[in-house]
């Protein structure tokens, strides 16, 4: 049995999500209901919550988000593809169809 990279077991949420299940806690939604819309373990969201009121930025292991994501989904919305947009903000076109899936896929969280 050939051991498991431990990278590939990390289930890694992007910002937007982070920033959706925020926004339900800030409006009074629990945070096991939070977890529940956006499909987040309750634990992660524990986390998450205790990092935003400390201050800390979110992103891919505690790092903050890239300062032209913003930029990036402003060139998206005037037309520029992602190999465009992603050019402009200085980073690779894999990143791009990243944020630009996460982008798309913004609405995931739903209270039932």
């Amino acid at each position: 049995m050939e051991p498991t990279d431990p990278e590939s077991l990390v289930l890694r949420y992007g910002d937007d999500v982070f920033d959706a299940v925020i926004a339900l806690v800030k409006l009074g939604v629990s945070t096991r209901k939070a977890a529940a819309a956006c499909g987040v373990s309750p634990s992660t969201v524990d986390r998450w919550v205790s990092q935003s009121r400390a201050g800390k930025p979110h992103g891919a292991n505690g790092r903050p988000r890239h300062p032209g994501r913003e930029k990036f989904h402003q060139l998206r919305e005037e037309g520029r593809s992602v190999r465009a947009a992603a050019a402009v903000v200085g980073v690779s076109s894999m990143s791009g169809y990243k944020w630009d899936t996460e982008m798309r896929a913004g609405g995931a969280c739903q209270i039932k």
